[in-house]
């Protein structure tokens, strides 16, 4: 056997065969084409204006620097650590978005025992702004997160962790200055060593801006506050990153790769150019960031970009400083909300192992995989489960813990490393020959390109170009809607509120120092002052879900007092009605039609006949090509004359038929290029489905 194994049998196999050319391929794949053009079948154009061949050679990707480069080595396309993951793995920082600190602190408790490697505390919406829980306000208490107030809050929030020992990440965004006060004051109660303090603080005021058009306060004192941390940081605990440059706001507004990555890039520069006013050090505040960022669901894109955007940003930085750890682009990614559904919601689960797979092969730092039920309620502790062992398995049973640039001399993927990184550059290039970021959130800009993708997506998401399976392809009638658990969360609410409890004091920053000692006496983050905001507002950033509108239609049609009908009325054998029928049913059951699968007939008057006792208020005549200029006159002419209102539909759209069909009755036409939401939506709303 290993005689046979070590023989050159193999070699010689392959020998027997020419290795064919490009042009052979190509000449063989326009025989099988039969004349249809070659362009419009094989190439694929993507939301980044590029466009991808069916296949890559050597060739494609001869030239291209990057290439020469080695993992670890700028600029860093292959990786920021020679090793990869080689005992340096990405942490598993999954979310806990529950309510209250004790909440919180008990299922952290349970998931890092259970195999997640960094704590993830996901401040609430009020918590992010600086403002206190209160009966005014209640709606937002727990909104997106937990509720951490005061010191005694994070204490609960962190009780039994060793904060020493592990990450501590945080999206404070607006009130980074008080919970990094907070927790210094923790440390210091507790005697911990601060210098031992890693993770991030994630304060964003750009992105808080970008996302809501408006900011609270002065954006300069945002900016003095981080300068400050930053300083500190340096010297204190070097290992904990103040910035987190947001680009969520701009994925979540249905943004492709190139606009939602150079966004991330003005946004730091912006931030660099403000924080050296103040005395810090570009290579300081390069080096106290990293990039928070959003995986979608085209999966080789999601790696490119990845990739792309660490050579990108090297190349940036490289201009500004000779640090190469300030050249370095860190990641903390997570799975995208945007593509997220809230019919069968389980496919999430597919959609995010993708995600999340695309994350682990581009190479970030720090991974949260969104739960199935992100976005429909409270994540449960199944379902948190799931999305952590998702990551546990790609590590442990997928051993990607064992990779180096595992996408590396990919032709494709590296063809589209380069192409994604000479798009991104220059969009990045564009926003600062236009003033910089908050000049093209000013004037709207960045908007309007970021819309312009999305109305191409919502088209084609429309005519179903863009599967989201289970929703606008293949819906599941009969599931049943996941459990929302208000009471639950309401109590909830109500224990922050009873828990809650003001110093009576009122704090204005000055140090950090002096903050941090207000905390230790009871302080509460909502009663510090805050400076009068200055007039500044911008476009926002609207977030969108992908089938939110579908999810609407459909929910008005199953609360109608009646649901339409649709008759799908099949003439003929089997092999001439089915495949049509099928794409019928499919077609109207997206919106929760009611739809009756006709039996066939042998005579156009019969199937019609067996529509009209339907009562059906939508009839669809399913057939093939060939044979409707034979079926669709005497149906038709049958079904008008007896009922007018009926709504008659043909499937298919054969071209040379289209006029003589609706001179015969026919209204419309579905078909795979049809607009399936609009189609829908209109017969609906006709039907009494109130929107």
């Amino acid at each position: 056997m290993e005689e046979n194994l070590k023989s050159d049998e193999p070699r010689k196999l392959f020998d027997e065969f020419s290795v064919p050319s490009y042009e052979e391929w190509r000449a063989e794949v326009d025989r099988l084409l039969k004349g249809a053009p070659y362009d419009k079948i094989m190439l694929t154009k993507t939301y980044e204006h590029i466009t991808l061949n069916p296949m890559y050679r050597r060739q494609d990707i001869e030239g291209m620097e990057h290439l020469k480069s080695l993992p670890g080595t700028f600029p860093f396309v292959r990786g920021n650590d020679a090793a990869g993951y080689f005992g340096n793995m990405w942490d598993i920082s999954q979310e806990i978005p529950l309510i209250t600190a004790r909440e919180f602190n008990e299922a952290l408790l349970s998931e890092l025992n259970r195999g997640q490697t960094a704590v993830n505390i996901k401040l609430d919406k009020l918590s992010r702004i600086g403002l206190n829980p209160s009966e005014d306000n209640k709606e937002l208490i727990g909104e997106d997160g937990t509720s951490i107030s005061s010191l005694k809050d994070l204490e609960t929030a962190l009780n039994g962790i060793f904060v020493e020992h592990i990450a501590l990440n945080f999206n404070a965004q607006l009130s980074g200055f008080a919970i990094f006060a907070m927790l210094k004051a923790y440390f210091k109660k507790h005697s911990y060593d601060i210098s031992r303090l890693n993770g991030s603080l994630g304060m964003d005021p750009l992105g808080y801006l970008a996302e809501n058009g408006s900011l609270p306060e002065d954006i300069d004192t945002y900016y003095k506050q981080i300068a400050e941390m930053i300083k500190w940081a340096k010297d204190n605990c070097p290992d904990f990153r103040i910035l987190k440059i947001n680009t969520h706001c701009y994925h979540n507004a249905g943004s492709g790769a190139v606009e939602e990555t150079a966004a991330g890039f003005n946004t730091a520069l912006e931030y660099m150019r403000e924080l050296s006013k103040y005395g810090v050090e570009i290579a300081d505040i390069a080096k106290s960031l990293h990039f928070s960022v959003s995986i979608g669901r085209m999966f080789f894109i999601e790696i490119a970009k990845l990739r792309a955007g660490r050579m990108v940003w090297a190349n940036i930085m490289k201009e500004m400083t000779d640090d190469e750890e300030a050249q370095k682009m860190r990641v903390y990614a997570r799975t995208s909300e945007w593509n997220k559904t809230k019919f069968d919601p389980y496919v999430n689960m597919l959609r995010t192992t993708t995600e999340a797979f695309s994350a682990v092969i581009g190479g970030v730092e720090n991974l949260h995989v969104g739960p199935f039920d992100e976005g429909i309620r409270i994540s449960d502790e199944f379902s948190r489960r799931i999305s952590r062992n998702t990551q546990i398995i790609l590590q442990e049973e997928c051993h990607f813990d064992q990779l180096i640039d595992p996408a590396g001399g990919s032709y494709y993927i590296e063809w589209l490393t380069e192409a994604l990184a000479g798009k991104i550059w220059d969009q990045f290039a564009l926003t600062e020959d236009n003033g910089g970021l908050i000049a093209e959130l000013k004037d709207g800009k960045i908007f309007e390109r970021i819309n312009l993708v999305w109305e191409q997506r919502l088209q084609n998401m429309n005519k179903r170009k863009d599967v989201f399976i289970g929703t606008n392809m293949y819906p599941n009638l009969t599931e049943e809607a996941l459990d929302t658990e208000k009471a639950e969360a309401e109590k909830a609410k109500e224990q922050v509120l009873k828990e809650f409890k003001l110093s009576n004091k009122t704090h204005k920053i000055e140090t950090s120092e002096k903050t941090e000692e207000a905390f230790e006496n009871g302080l509460t983050i909502g009663e510090i002052e805050k400076n009068k905001t200055e007039d500044l507002t911008v476009t926002p950033m609207p977030f969108r879900r992908a089938m939110d509108h579908f999810e609407k239609l459909r929910q008005a049609v199953e609360k109608s007092e009646r649901k339409p009908t649709v008759y799908l009325a099949n003439t003929g054998r089997v092999n001439q009605y089915k495949a049509r029928a099928d794409f019928s049913q499919g077609f109207f059951q997206v919106a929760a039609f009611d739809v009756i699968y006709g039996k066939s007939f042998q005579t156009p008057e019969e199937s019609a006949e067996a529509a009209l006792e339907s009562k059906a208020d939508i009839v669809v005549i399913c057939n093939i090509d060939p044979n409707y200029p034979e079926i669709v006159p005497p149906f038709a002419k049958k079904i008008k004359e007896e009922n007018p209102e009926i709504i008659l539909v043909l499937a298919g759209y054969p071209k040379a038929q289209i006029e003589d069909h609706k001179k015969s009755g026919v209204d419309e036409f579905i078909h795979v290029r049809a607009n399936n939401y609009q189609m829908l939506k209109t017969w609906a709303e006709k039907l009494g489905a109130v929107l």
